[in-house]
């Protein structure tokens, strides 16, 4: 007897343990294996978006020895107090030149600089304001082989009378070798005359060889001010858009990014570490112009009895006793937690001043006050994050709490309510999805969803990823991607620390919890969404026998990963046309790579790159896109001997016809089990002329693939992408005997 499966495919890759269950109705949505595909609420699944290339990241960062005895200060100043923390600050004579040498270092022989950091620095004019511009573009650095030819050396930097810290590094972001350096001021004749310059500190930096940890961060001023920067070993780069902004300086090692946690608000991000004081990063006015400091918190509360660990006294947030690991802004406060001193108090701030923790004024409570409250837990509570969620909630080492004040007052009590008894894993931060939160477990191997209930009053925290999760393993990266229609699902984008990675599709009101696998060749280390849903990714791959982090953009108009596209109007010289050919440059990334070329909408490959160039056989060619072909296949469920509906089928089954139900899709092939590839006959050779580009030919349409072959106890469908184009397959149906 015969029979027809449909699969809605909307159901994700299902554990194995799980795949065996005939009896449930989630196995005859799901598939056996889904890879670089998104699954949609709707059933049925499209390819994922390629990768664009976008930069490398930097390697952890080796200190450039500079001693005083390599420094001269044209216009006076000690450089003795550059480099001794306890001296008095670097500060030069009156400068009302338009130009102006403050620093000039001699090497004494050749050295590679990556950044040059100079830290606290500001200029003296009487009568102005605080923080108020003295010298716009004023700062500036340059270099020379032989102290005679001069070259500059990045951005130039405003002057203001407040103290800033400002790193310098090359446009173009590379190393540079140079013996002669020197820092100067450049002003207009009308600007101000400064009385001095002082600078804090200097610091000199070369990359080193040893691979960096990695952590992405995100500013979003607004909607169309967004920067995502990646936080490596002593750095922080800022992108807009995927291009390189600017670069910070930041004394936080690769080893403890995997401890380090943010938090965000407008154009101010801070960065937790109990090692050391939290890091402030601002915007200053353009897109290159970022502070970094340390944050000074004023009025912090002394231990007490209650929230000491081991008896320790003194401020309950210091160098001695260590710092927050973690904050968030809520309701004009700053709250911070996980304290090694008092790993279980929650510190608030004054409204509308963040860093102050001021209890009490005049011995009196008012309601904008700090405030210092410990959990009252039968266990000793490490605070690992502070979320704004649907409440403020505190996620613990061994628990979930959330405070339930609808408004923030220091003159009530503070209700800390613990909800449930899982613990959060210290790298991901959780992301609020649909109305809950959704954070990674202690031992980073569930994911759970953190939800409301309204019936009971409080949280539940039930996994989110049950059908997937044997792909969930020490998770260390986590993001989300809003939907933007009521016909989207919410993705969430999950990193393991191999390597290996995951997207889910979720609609709550649907009950879909869809997991995919992405799969790119190399290791993905982190991941960010930021403001307009780009999501941004940190690959580690190996370029040239050397391993590196590369900084990349899932771009929905990419097909393909570790990809670069060129236009003829603004490809800065990489399509070179010749009579018979045309040349590509600018692929030094992909040396020894098996890759594909999208010419002008038509796919060409594969090829392989040597000296960074490929040569194509057309002329004329006006955009190209340059990539690997990511792999991207679905297995279907095997067929058992019973269907959802109670038909009994033959212990031997054979698939003979499929129909593909296809929307905007170039190419596609099919296979039962591990028999023969067959094409899927998309091309509509009666309708179309064949030499119009694939891109501009895509079908839609159901079409059927007849006369497959072969008896098997328990077959399985495979369909997979031939080559780069889109591909979306809304239903999946077979014919079984």
């Amino acid at each position: 007897m015969g029979a027809r499966l449909d699969n809605k495919l909307n159901g994700g890759e299902l554990d194995p343990l799980i795949a065996e269950r005939l009896d449930l109705e989630k196995r005859y949505s799901s598939c056996r294996l889904g890879q670089n595909v998104i699954f949609l609420p709707q059933g049925g699944f499209s390819n994922r978006p390629g990768l664009a290339m976008k930069a490398r990241l930097k390697r952890r960062l080796q200190p450039v020895p500079v001693t005083s005895s390599q420094v001269t200060a044209p216009v006076g100043g000690r450089p003795e107090a550059l480099f001794d923390a306890g001296a008095d600050e670097f500060k030069t004579g009156p400068i009302n030149s338009t130009r102006t040498n403050i620093l000039q270092i001699d090497f004494t022989i050749p050295q590679p600089v990556t950044f040059f950091d100079v830290l606290g620095y500001s200029g003296s004019v009487s009568g102005k304001a605080a923080d108020e511009l003295l010298i716009p573009a004023g700062l500036g650095l340059e270099y020379s082989a032989d102290g005679t030819n001069w070259s500059g050396f990045g951005h130039r930097f405003n002057i203001t009378n407040a103290p800033r810290s400002r790193r310098f590094a090359a446009l173009d972001r590379t190393e540079v070798t140079a013996r002669y350096w020197r820092l100067f001021i450049d002003r207009e004749t009308d600007a101000d005359v400064l009385s001095s310059l002082q600078i804090k500190s200097l610091e000199v930096f070369a990359e080193g060889d040893e691979l960096s940890d990695v952590m992405l961060a995100i500013i979003s001023r607004s909607n169309d001010d967004t920067y995502v920067l990646p936080v490596t070993d002593h750095s922080i780069e800022v992108f807009r858009d995927g291009n390189w902004m600017s670069s910070l300086p930041v004394n936080i090692d690769s080893d403890m990014l995997g401890q380090t946690t943010s938090t965000r608000s407008l154009s101010t991000l801070l960065l937790f570490h109990t090692r050391q004081a939290p890091r402030r990063i601002r915007y200053q006015g353009a897109d290159h112009e970022w502070n970094s400091d340390i944050v000074e918190f004023t009025n912090i509360p002394e231990l007490s009895t209650a929230s000491s660990l081991d008896g320790k006294s003194g401020p309950m947030m210091s160098d001695e006793n260590g710092w927050p690991g973690c904050g968030a802004f809520w309701q004009s406060r700053l709250f911070v937690g996980g304290m090694p001193a008092a790993p279980g108090t929650v510190l608030t701030s004054r409204i509308g001043h963040f860093f102050d923790f001021t209890t009490k004024f005049d011995n009196e409570v008012t309601r904008d006050a700090g405030m210092e409250n410990t959990m009252n837990s039968d266990e000793q509570e490490v605070i690992r994050r502070i979320f704004a969620g649907r409440h403020l909630q505190i996620f613990t080492d061994v628990g979930e709490w959330y405070i339930s004040n609808r408004s923030i007052d220091a003159t009530q009590p503070l209700n800390l309510v613990i909800a449930t008894r899982n613990g959060i894993a210290p790298a991901p931060r959780p992301v609020f999805v649909e109305g809950g939160t959704l954070y990674a477990s202690a031992g980073g191997g569930v994911i759970r969803d953190f939800l409301y209930s309204d019936t009971e009053q409080s949280y539940r925290s039930e996994s989110a990823t049950l059908w997937g999760a044997h792909l969930i393993k020490n998770v260390c990266s986590m993001a989300h991607r809003r939907a933007a229609g009521s016909d989207e699902g919410e993705l969430i984008l999950i990193v393991m620390d191999d390597g290996t990675a995951v997207t889910m599709t979720m609609m709550r009101g649907q009950k879909v919890q869809s997991i995919a696998r992405f799969v790119t060749a190399g290791k993905i280390r982190s991941v960010a969404v930021d403001q307009r849903r780009q999501i941004y990714v940190v690959v580690e791959r190996e370029v040239n026998g050397r391993r590196d982090l590369w900084f990349e953009h899932l771009d929905t108009s990419r097909l393909l990963d570790f990809s670069v596209k060129y236009h003829i109007d603004d490809s800065q010289g990489h399509i070179i046309a010749y009579d018979d050919h045309t040349l590509i440059t600018g692929l030094d990334h992909l040396n020894g790579r098996n890759v594909w070329a999208i010419v002008d909408g038509s796919p060409e490959g594969p090829f392989g790159i040597t000296d960074g160039q490929l040569i194509l056989r057309q002329t004329d060619v006006t955009e190209v896109e340059i990539g690997e072909l990511p792999d991207m296949r679905l297995q279907t469920q095997p067929i058992r001997d019973r269907l959802p509906d109670g038909t009994e089928l033959k212990k031997k089954k054979r698939i003979w016809r499929l129909h593909c139900a296809l929307l905007n899709t170039g190419a596609l092939n099919v296979r039962v089990c591990d028999g023969p590839w067959r094409t899927v006959p998309v091309d509509r050779h009666d309708k179309m002329r064949m030499d119009v580009p694939l891109m501009q030919r895509l079908f839609s349409g159901t079409v059927k693939v007849e006369n497959l072959r072969g008896f098997y106890e328990a077959p399985w469908v495979e369909v997979h992408r031939p080559l780069p184009c889109p591909v979306t397959v809304t239903s999946l149906a077979m014919e079984v005997a």
